[in-house]
């Protein structure tokens, strides 16, 4: 037959005069022939006819097989493939079964356990056709419970192996499968050279006792295609005193730890990541193509040495080890550095025939003396070369933006700049002994603090040609020097042997996002590039100072002599005093301060502003719910009756540009009421706290508008008082105060445009104190309506604090006070005894609320709060009859320097 047959069991028997099986010729001859055969049970019986079984693929699945073999002769039973594909086993059995012909052994899918290994690989069946194992689709297992079994036949094929049971596999033939290679459980070993693939990656589980062990390979150096996987559970490589090669061209991750005295080799181009604690492994480690991922020196191990030689490194995301006491040398083929957005710093030079390559976002900084031969080349990045540190070869930035060589030391070589991307940033003591190329580029002079006048930043022994080169100024460190330019001063930017492409031009330039500085560039005949700052400071008259009258002398007898007639007297003129002017921030030569910093000011006005709100709450809504809550002017209330309210607002605040505020404010407290001899007093101690988010707007004649946002937040305590004088029948006079202290934060963000775009930022935190009194008048007009005019004299102070901008600079602010009187009238009316309506209007004059800053001296234009609003309300006071409960709504818009709507809710209760 053909094709395929599944069976549970298959009985063959050859007898005289066909009495057994089916007799196909004379004396009862039995045939079986089948393309593939799957069988529990296999007997083969000869007796006096002819027996014939040939299976092409005899497979072997999870039920197994067993085949018995009695009376047959040599080439009566042939099986081409003994194909394993489950995990069943295979039991070659009977007295004639060493003439059961097997080709090969093809593992597709299947399971060698223990024994299989004995009765498949380990002499249980001779192999006819090939002693080697073919791996095919689904590749083979081999579970080994313990103990160590060795495969010294080849695989081959495409299939993968895995190794599970705690036992040890060794491998020691020339293997060539094609398929990975699978460590779930137990030891895969190696014995010999090529006992595996170089085409076959490694994957290791992280499971404690995975492990892959190459230490009895003999020396030789053995190469897989990747290595992966391991983790804190487990995944370990051992490499005895013998060397791997990892030949990986795409990404690969090893958590597992490596031990041995013997070396890594990483080939290929893609990147392998270690990231195991490898205080175990002491070889060297070798980085021929791609590149090696890490996070900690001990990736490498304790003690080896790292050479680059057509590979590199690559740091981890906030990884700034430094590895360069591990390095050995950059082979000829070179060595790359990708810092990954970190800023790494190299303690010690180091040598080699190679060039280096800095690729990746982030700063490598060499140090020490760096004596490799080969080129320097820039792609990505910065690479800074530290003060006191030389380089020997040439230096080449890569046209890309961002690509950047930060010079402080001495470069033994040329320098080249490759394009309008492509930057040097140049500080003093920085030196090319060599030519620098310049053309197009990005040329950036950093002014230290202790530069003085006539001094230089770069130094240059050939030729500097910088034609078409874009050229910038910047602080080297804290802004002490620019804030102290003088209006002549100059500086040599470059000092060359010859000098190519520089031209006279004047510069705008700015340094964070507060200063403007201008300069003049110009070449001298030595080779030199000059810049000289160009504002010139103001003339300051010098005060009047009247001149000090002299001592008398000692007195001298005079001779006598006639007396002179005597003229009228005549009066002196006398010299007007001339003011003192005050003097102006020092060293303003050639600075100028951005208009855009009025935003620094009017950000931390913000604080101010809400504060004011939140003292308006406290004394009009927070002093209305004390006063229900403890029984009003009656006195017939009880004592220490605890009332809360809770207000929300959107408000602008018009300052020279303005302020949008928008938040909630919450009051909570007791209150009592006592009778006196001049009336009834209420008194109450209560908490605060509120947040607003907030959003300054700033418009300029000579810069661009600015867009400011942030939080303003304060958390405070305070009391209320209230005296309600002794009331005639138709009018109620009063009396009342405040003293509130507290604790505000307000937090600032904008994008400033000085030069370029920037984002600054800062946080201040201050201590706030207000306090009020006021008048009032209650006239009574009827049962159910009545009229109460007030005047109110607000006072507020918020200290001032010294704050660091994200853009470097120092913003002083000083103290704000805010001092308001506000005249207003409310008319109520009773719509039942239970509800109560009112509405109201007032009128408000804010004379001060000045916020006054300065940065290094230098004073910010001042936004205030100066101005007058006015002011609308109307609400509703609900005072169930039964219950102890009072609630009070209202809502109030705001017109003139304040524009907005806040809306309010007010309750107390009565024990």
């Amino acid at each position: 037959m053909s094709g395929s047959l599944s069976l549970g069991g298959l009985y063959i028997t050859s007898g005289e005069d066909g009495r057994y099986g089916a007799a196909t010729g004379a004396g009862g001859a039995a045939r079986f022939t089948a393309d593939t055969l799957r069988a529990a049970t296999i007997n083969l019986t000869k007796q006096d006819g002819d027996l014939k079984f040939d299976v092409t693929n005899l497979e072997i699945n999870d039920t197994g097989t067993t085949l018995t073999a009695d009376g047959i002769g040599s080439g009566d039973a042939t099986i081409t493939n003994l194909r394993l594909t489950g995990s069943g086993n295979f039991t070659l059995a009977g007295n004639e079964a060493g003439n059961v012909s097997v080709g090969k052994l093809v593992i597709a899918g299947g399971t060698i356990n223990d024994s299989n290994f004995t009765n498949l690989i380990d002499g249980g069946v001779t192999y006819t056709t090939t002693p080697n194992i073919t791996l095919d689709s689904g590749g083979a297992k081999f579970d080994i419970s313990s103990g160590n079994q060795t495969v010294s036949r080849v695989l081959t094929g495409a299939g993968s192996l895995t190794k599970e049971g705690t036992g040890t596999l060794t491998l020691s033939g020339t293997n060539n499968y094609g398929g990975g290679t699978t460590i779930s459980t137990g030891t895969l070993a190696l014995s010999g050279t090529g006992s595996i693939a170089a085409s076959s990656g490694v994957t290791l589980a992280n499971t404690s006792g995975a492990i892959f062990d190459i230490s009895s390979v003999g020396g030789t150096m053995t190469t897989i295609n990747g290595l992966i996987g391991g983790g804190t559970s487990g995944g370990k490589l051992t490499l005895g005193n013998n060397n791997l090669t990892i030949s990986n061209n795409g990404a690969n991750t090893y958590n597992g730890v490596i031990e041995g005295s013997g070396s890594l080799t990483k080939d290929g181009t893609g990147t392998l990541t270690l990231r195991g604690a490898n205080t175990a492994y002491s070889g060297d480690t070798t980085v021929n193509g791609g590149l090696i991922n890490f996070n900690d020196e001990n990736n490498f191990g304790t003690t080896g040495t790292i050479t680059l030689n057509g590979g590199g490194l690559q740091w981890a995301s906030s990884t700034t080890t430094d590895i360069s006491s591990r390095l050995a040398t950059l082979g000829a083929s070179g060595g790359t550095f990708d810092t990954n957005g970190n800023s790494v710093t190299f303690a010690t030079g180091f040598s080699g025939t190679g060039g280096l390559t800095k690729t990746g976002a982030g700063t490598l900084t060499l140090s020490g003396t760096n004596i490799y031969t080969g080129t320097t080349n820039i792609n990505a990045g910065t690479l800074e070369l530290a003060t006191s540190s030389s380089l020997t070869s040439a230096v080449t930035v890569a046209d890309t933006a961002g690509a950047t060589f930060a010079l402080r030391g001495s470069v033994m070589g040329n320098v080249a700049l490759g394009g309008s991307n492509s930057t040097l940033n140049a500080y003093q003591g920085g030196s090319i002994s060599g030519n620098l190329s310049a053309t197009n580029g990005k040329l950036n002079f950093f002014l230290p603090e202790t530069i003085d006048n006539g001094e230089f930043i770069l130094g240059v022994t050939g030729e500097a040609n910088i034609t078409g080169s874009t050229i910038n100024i910047q602080q080297d460190g804290s802004f002490t020097k620019f804030i102290n330019l003088a209006s002549t001063e100059t500086f040599n930017l470059i000092k060359a042997t010859t000098l190519t492409g520089a031209s006279t031009a004047s510069l705008t330039l700015s340094s964070g996002m507060a200063f403007i500085y201008g300069f003049n560039f110009a070449p001298d005949a030595n080779g030199n590039l000059v810049a000289t700052t160009t504002v010139t400071p103001p003339v300051v008259t010098p005060p009047y100072v009247p001149p000090v009258n002299p001592p008398p002398p000692p007195p001298v007898e005079p001779p006598p002599v006639e007396p002179p007639v005597v003229e009228p007297p005549v009066e002196p003129p006398v010299e007007p005093p001339v003011p003192p002017v005050e003097p102006p921030p020092s060293g303003n030569g050639g600075i100028n301060l951005n208009a855009q910093t009025k935003a620094l000011s009017e950000a931390f006005l913000s604080g101010t502003a809400y504060l004011n709100q939140a003292q308006d709450f406290a004394v009009t809504q927070g002093l209305t719910a004390a006063l229900h809550a403890s029984g009003t002017a009656e006195g017939t209330g009880p004592r220490l009756q605890g009332f809360a309210a809770i207000g929300y607002g959107k408000m602008r605040h018009n300052t020279g540009s303005h302020i949008d505020v928008d938040g909630y404010t919450l009051l909570a407290g007791l209150a009592a009421t006592t009778p006196t001899n001049a009336g009834n007093l209420t008194a109450a101690a209560f908490i605060e706290h509120g947040k607003g988010d907030y959003t300054s707007h700033n418009s300029f004649t000579n810069a661009a508008s600015v867009r400011g946002n942030g939080d303003t937040e304060y958390t405070g305590a305070g009391i209320l008082a209230h005296l309600a004088l002794n009331p005639s029948t138709t009018a109620q006079p009063y009396l009342d105060a405040s003293l509130r202290s507290g604790q505000v934060k307000t937090d600032f963000g904008g994008h400033f445009v000085n030069g370029a775009t920037l984002h600054s930022a800062y946080n201040a935190k201050s201590t706030y104190l207000s306090a009020h009194i006021g008048a009032g008048y209650v006239l009574k007009l009827s049962e159910q309506s009545k009229l109460d005019v007030y005047g109110q004299y607000l006072w507020s102070h918020q200290d001032g604090d010294t704050v660091k901008l994200t853009t470097g600079e120092t913003v002083k602010f000083k103290d704000v006070d805010s001092q308001r009187t506000r005249l207003g009238t409310k008319f109520h009316h009773a719509l039942t005894p239970q509800t109560t309506a009112w509405i109201g209007a007032a009128w408000e004059h804010e004379y001060d609320g000045k916020a006054n800053a300065s940065i290094y001296g230098y004073k910010l234009d001042a936004p205030k709060l100066k101005g007058d609003t006015g002011l609308l309300e109307l609400g509703l006071t609900l005072t169930p009859a039964t219950k102890g409960w009072s609630l009070d709504v209202g809502v109030q818009g705001y017109t003139g320097k304040r524009e907005g709507v806040t809306g309010n809710v007010k309750a107390g209760y009565r024990f």
